[in-house]
């Protein structure tokens, strides 16, 4: 009788503990997404100087509103930290293909000029692009100048 009960405990304390292991890879998924930090021009001005730092494995993403035809420019600095910057619509470019700006390559940019294809929100996301035998080992500091006409 003992042997059955100790049996039946121990089948329930293995599916908890796989019950417990498949629920792990996604809250730790979850806790890994990225958070946005949302800006806005200040009333009358057209730029703004967003400053930060990236530390080791990390992303950052600052959204904003825009309107269709608006002209922007963005400016990242220091360039020789290897950080870079995408700038991506949230709507899809059929034409492209992509939701990232026209001209801004695969690998990111540290400059770019264009002109804004839809009314709406946008996301600047800067990194450091991954190099397989060198991991960012220091934080790295950025100013990124955003203009809009």
């Amino acid at each position: 009788m003992m042997l059955i009960i100790c049996r039946k405990l121990m089948s329930s304390f293995v599916a908890l503990a796989f019950l417990l292991l498949l629920s792990f890879p996604a809250s730790a998924q979850k806790s890994k997404q990225c958070k946005a930090q949302r800006f806005m021009f200040e009333r009358g001005k057209s730029s703004i100087i967003l400053r930060g730092q990236l530390e080791p494995c990390e992303n950052r993403i600052y959204k904003f509103r825009a309107r269709q035809r608006q002209k922007m420019s963005l400016r990242l600095y220091p360039e020789e930290n290897d950080v870079v910057v995408y700038a991506q619509s949230t709507k899809y470019i059929p034409e492209l293909g992509s939701n990232v700006l026209e001209g801004i390559s695969r690998g990111g940019t540290t400059e770019w000029d264009g002109e804004l294809p839809f009314s709406g929100e946008y996301e600047l996301y800067i990194t450091h692009p991954p190099v397989s035998n060198s991991t960012q080992q220091r934080t790295l500091p950025y100013k990124l100048e955003v203009k809009i006409e």
